[in-house]
């Protein structure tokens, strides 16, 4: 369960007794000690979240944040982390193109969330008609896209050749 309270993003656990708070390059834990949320820790991940999406589950919490690897196919979408802060693995296949600033971009408006009774993370990114689910491992379990989706159109403008 993920919701946004003015500009942080923050995912609870299922127990409701841990929460994870993305204040964009900083998360928070936060445990609830009888009628309050006292904070645990405060950490800046190795591959820090852009647009603060995060969800948790079974004891980590997952983030998009675009990571580059020496080889196209080995950048990152999803990174996975202890509630210590500790950086545990990447997985997810991102928009892939040839121009480097594009799946930076993409990544940056791409949406997270866990099923943890699936033990699932699913992404899905705007303007790509496909939405994606992974193991908590990493795995890659399934991918739908939508026939009738329809994006909006941005076209490039040039005047006097700028």
């Amino acid at each position: 369960m993920t919701k946004t309270v003015q500009n942080f993003e923050y995912g609870g656990f299922s127990d409701g007794h841990q929460i994870v708070i993305s204040d964009q390059l900083t998360h928070h834990v936060f445990e609830r000690n009888e009628a309050t949320f006292e904070l645990v820790s405060t950490q800046r991940p190795t591959n820090p979240s852009r647009n603060g999406h995060l969800c948790t589950m079974n004891e980590h919490y997952y983030l998009v944040s675009y990571e580059f690897g020496s080889a196209a196919s080995e950048h990152k979408i999803i990174q996975k982390y202890t509630l210590d802060g500790e950086w545990v693995t990447s997985f997810g296949t991102p928009y892939i193109y040839d121009d480097p600033l594009f799946p930076i971009v993409f990544a940056d408006e791409t949406l997270i969330a866990c099923n943890s009774e699936h033990n699932t993370i699913a992404v899905i990114t705007n303007h790509i008609p496909a939405m994606t689910g992974y193991s908590d491992q990493g795995e890659l379990l399934w991918q739908v896209t939508f026939p009738d989706f329809q994006s909006d159109v941005v076209k490039e403008l040039v005047i006097e050749g700028r």
